[in-house]
C-alpha cells in the first residue's frame, strides 16, 4: 500500500484490508458471474499523513487507485497509533483521527464512497475523558434504510 500511496505522492499514516464476507444469498447461487467478482474484491484503505483516505483495489499490476483523496471534515493530519480504521460492515469503515477528535462513517452503499457520518469524541465519551486510539470489534449493524 506504501507504493500506491508513493506513486500519488502521499505518505501512509494507517491501513485497512476490508474482507467481504459471505451472505445468505450468495450461498445460495443468487448471484451471476460479474456480481460475484465485484463483491470478492478487497477494498483497501489507505489513511495518509496529511488525513486523507484512499481506496484501493486489486488489479493486474497491484493495487489500483479506486477512489481518493476523499478529505475528511476538521482532518489536517494523521499521526502513527493516533488513528484507526475498523470495519463498518461490508459497505465501508469507521476512521478515527485523533488531530480532528472525530469517529467518521464512511461508506458506499452501492456509490462513490464519502463521508456519510461523523462524531466529535467528547459527545461518545464521558466528561474528560481523552481518547488518542480507537478499535472496534466484531460485526457491526449500519441501517441504511434513511438515506
Amino acid at each position: 500500500m506504501t507504493e500506491a500511496l508513493d506513486a500519488e505522492g502521499k505518505t501512509l499514516c494507517s491501513f485497512f484490508v476490508a474482507e467481504h464476507e459471505e451472505h445468505d444469498d450468495e450461498e445460495e447461487g443468487e448471484h451471476n458471474e460479474k456480481e460475484e467478482e465485484e463483491e470478492e474484491e478487497e477494498n483497501h484503505y489507505a489513511l495518509t499523513d496529511a488525513g486523507e483516505l484512499y481506496v484501493f483495489k486489486e488489479g493486474e499490476d497491484g493495487l489500483e487507485k479506486f477512489q481518493g483523496p476523499l478529505a475528511l471534515t476538521d482532518a489536517r493530519t494523521c499521526a502513527m497509533n493516533e488513528s484507526g480504521i475498523t470495519s463498518a460492515g461490508d459497505y465501508g469503515v469507521y476512521v478515527y483521527l485523533n488531530s480532528s477528535e472525530t469517529l467518521y462513517l464512511i461508506d458506499s452503499h452501492g456509490a462513490d464512497f464519502h463521508e456519510h457520518t461523523r462524531w466529535k469524541i467528547d459527545e461518545l465519551l464521558p466528561s474528560g475523558v481523552k481518547a488518542t486510539q480507537m478499535i472496534g470489534f466484531g460485526e457491526g449493524e449500519h441501517d441504511h434504510e434513511d438515506h
